[in-house]
């Protein structure tokens, strides 16, 4: 066994293994950046001579002898597809490129499976020469990337941030512009609900169903679904069915209720601001209570009773 010593040896392996597509030779050769001399690398010598002989190389080096004509038509189909976008700045992977290359080798009549990246890089350099750089990432996992030579590593890195930063600013102006419309629908549906009557008061009125019926469809999904995750029944907007558990439904209601007192500065009469005044009244006779409960927005005020 001899070490590789020379760098024209490193040179003539990595020759023979582009030119024979040899994957896995390249696949060593990039692990080690192309440096076998440091790797320690051994071989023997009649298997060396025989992988970078060049009659050998010319046996087995990147040609498809039987429909070469269907070859490269194909790949000039794709070429001229991409073209324009490496002109125009766009980068490929690898691993697109060449199911598309077999996708048109196999529109022809050409089984294409065994054809390599290797084999397609190859061809890609023969057509564009010098105005195109492969580009490997770090992990090696991923396709490397093909894109014309007159875009630079700043170009590329200043664009990417440019367009983060215009997808960032739309994104926040689309969340608020929607929470803006949402309070606005939420706002004229409010200003259309009457509430219900106080003199004289029906007890039924102040039920859940009764109340569940007078808020707007939009502000009881509205706060169902923030703090809730049942959906159940929502195809049906306009008629929602009740919440599983009783009492998130109460919630539901109790929280909804508020939003429309506020809203509409204690005008529209509602059934939990009524019934708590009274019921906390009743309870305590303590008319600073009710007061103060009113000022908070959750009853009807110690006048209205």
């Amino acid at each position: 066994m001899h070490n590789v010593c020379t760098f024209e040896a490193c040179e003539s392996v990595r020759k023979a293994a582009e030119s024979k597509g040899d994957e896995g030779m390249l696949h060593v050769l990039i692990s080690v950046n192309n440096d076998l001399i440091a790797a320690e690398a051994k071989y023997h010598k009649t298997c060396f001579a025989s992988y970078i002989s060049k009659s050998n190389l010319k046996h087995k080096s990147f040609k498809e002898v039987e429909g070469e004509a269907s070859y490269d038509t194909a790949f000039k189909e794709m070429a001229a597809e991409i073209s324009e976008g490496i002109y125009q700045g766009k980068a490929y992977d690898m691993s697109s490129l060449l199911s598309k290359y077999r996708e048109l080798l196999e529109d022809k009549g050409i089984k294409a499976e065994s054809y390599s990246k290797q084999h397609l890089k190859l061809r890609l350099q023969k057509h564009f020469g010098e105005e195109i750089v492969f580009h490997q990432h770090p992990d090696r996992s991923k396709p490397k990337v093909i894109y014309s030579r007159n875009i630079s590593l700043q170009d590329v890195l200043n664009a990417s941030a440019a367009q983060n930063a215009r997808s960032v600013s739309s994104v926040s102006f689309n969340a608020t512009q929607q929470i803006v419309n949402t309070a606005r629908r939420v706002k004229e549906e409010i200003r259309k609900f009457s509430g219900i009557t106080l003199r004289p008061l029906n007890v039924d009125d102040v039920s859940l169903e009764s109340s569940r019926r007078i808020i707007p469809p939009s502000l009881y999904w509205l706060v169902r679904l923030m703090i809730t995750s049942d959906e159940s029944g929502v195809d049906d907007f306009d008629h929602p069915c009740p919440c599983v558990k009783i009492e998130d439904e109460r919630r539901i209601i109790s929280i909804s209720q508020d939003i429309i007192h506020c809203a509409s500065k204690a005008r529209v009469k509602l059934p939990k601001q009524i019934a708590l005044a009274m019921a906390v009244h009743h309870l305590t006779g303590s008319k600073q209570l009710v007061c103060l409960l009113n000022r908070m927005g959750h009853s009807s005020s110690y006048d209205e009773l």
